[in-house]
C-alpha cells in the first residue's frame, strides 16, 4: 500500500496513505520540539521477504507481512526512529511508536573491532549493566557469528530488531556497513579498534566530534590524533583486558570524568578545525 511520510516545522509527521485511488490523511503524530526537518522510510518489509513468494514462511513468520518504520531528524538536534507493526491492514492506519535500544541507559560502543580488541574488551561488556553497541571492523558472516556466539542470548542484530524484546537486549550487534559514524552520537564512551596492530587504528575523530572519551590499543605511534589527545588526556590507551576492565568501570561510574574527556576531545577538533582553515585560506590567498 503506497504510503508518504512528511515532516513538519510543527514538529509533527504527517502519514498519507493512497486508499481507492485517493490520498488520505491516516496519521499524525508528534516527534521533535521544534521542529522536524528531515523524515525517511527503512524498508516495510520482512528481511527475506522479497525472494519468498506470498503466502509462504521465512523464519515461521509470514513473508509478506508489514514492518514499517521511518527514521526523523528534528531541531532538538536528534534523530528518532518510529515503527509501525500492525498486526493487519486496518491497523496499519495509524499506530506509530519510537523505537528504543539504548533509552535512557548508559551507552558504550565498540567501534571497528578486530578479533584482538574483541578478546580484549568482551568480558567487561557481559558484565556490565549497560547497553553496548559492537560494530566490527570486518562485516562478515564469520565475525557475525562469532560476537553472537560470545554475548549469546544478550545480543541482537541491528537488522533484526523488531520484536519489542529485541530492544531489551543488552548488546547491539551492527552488521551492515556505514552505520557506525552515525551512532557514536548516542555514546557515553567508546572503544576505537585496530590499536593492537601496526598502523591499523581506525578513526578516533569521529566519536570525538560528540564529545565521547576514547579508549584505544597500545600501538598508536603515528596517528597524531591519538598522541595528541593521549597527552591531553581525552584519550586513555589500554594494554590488556585488566586494564581496560579498570578504565571502562571508571567511566561506567563516573560521569563527570565522562564529561571532562569528552569536553577535551571536542575541544580538539574544533581547535584543529580553526588550524585547518588557517592553512587553506592561506593557500588559497597564495594561488590567486
Amino acid at each position: 500500500m503506497p504510503t508518504l511520510a512528511a515532516a513538519g516545522a510543527d514538529g509533527y509527521i504527517n502519514i498519507f496513505t493512497l486508499l481507492n485511488n485517493n490520498w488520505q490523511h491516516t496519521a499524525r503524530f508528534f516527534a521533535h520540539p521544534n521542529g522536524c526537518n528531515s523524515v525517511s522510510w527503512a524498508s516495510d518489509v520482512n528481511t527475506g521477504s522479497l525472494l519468498t513468494p506470498a503466502n509462504k514462511t521465512v523464519n515461521n513468520t509470514n513473508a509478506d507481512t508489514s514492518v514499517r518504520r521511518l527514521v526523523s531528524g528534528g531541531c532538538d538536534n536528534c534523530v528518532r526512529m518510529w515503527s509501525n507493526e500492525a498486526k493487519n491492514e486496518n491497523q496499519q492506519q495509524n499506530q506509530w511508536t519510537e523505537v528504543k535500544f539504548i533509552d535512557n541507559n548508559k551507552c558504550f560502543i565498540a567501534g571497528s573491532v578486530w578479533s584482538r580488541d574483541i578478546k580484549i574488551i568482551k568480558e567487561s561488556i557481559i558484565n556490565s549493566n549497560i547497553k553496548s553497541i559492537v560494530a566490527p571492523h570486518e562485516v562478515s558472516q564469520k565475525q557475525i557469528n562469532e560476537l553472537e556466539n560470545i554475548f549469546g542470548n544478550s545480543c541482537v542484530k541491528l537488522s533484526c530488531l523488531k520484536e519489542e524484546e529485541d530492544f531489551q537486549k543488552k548488546v547491539l550487534i551492527v552488521d551492515s556497513i556505514g552505520q557506525l559514524r552515525y551512532m557514536y552520537k548516542y555514546a557515553n564512551f567508546c572503544y576505537v579498534g585496530g590499536g593492537f596492530s601496526k598502523n591499523s587504528l581506525h578513526n578516533i575523530l569521529e566519536p570525538s566530534v560528540f564529545s565521547c572519551p576514547v579508549i584505544i590499543g597500545n600501538l598508536y605511534y603515528g596517528f597524531k590524533e591519538a598522541e595528541d589527545l593521549i597527552e591531553l588526556g581525552g584519550v586513555l590507551s589500554i594494554k590488556n583486558s585488566i586494564e581496560f576492565s579498570q578504565v571502562f568501570s571508571e567511566l561506567c561510574l563516573g560521569e563527570e570524568k565522562e564529561k571532562k574527556l569528552g569536553k577535551i576531545n571536542l575541544d580538539y577538533v574544533y581547535e584543529n578545525e580553526k588550524n585547518n582553515r588557517k592553512v587553506i585560506d592561506s593557500l588559497i590567498k597564495t594561488l590567486q
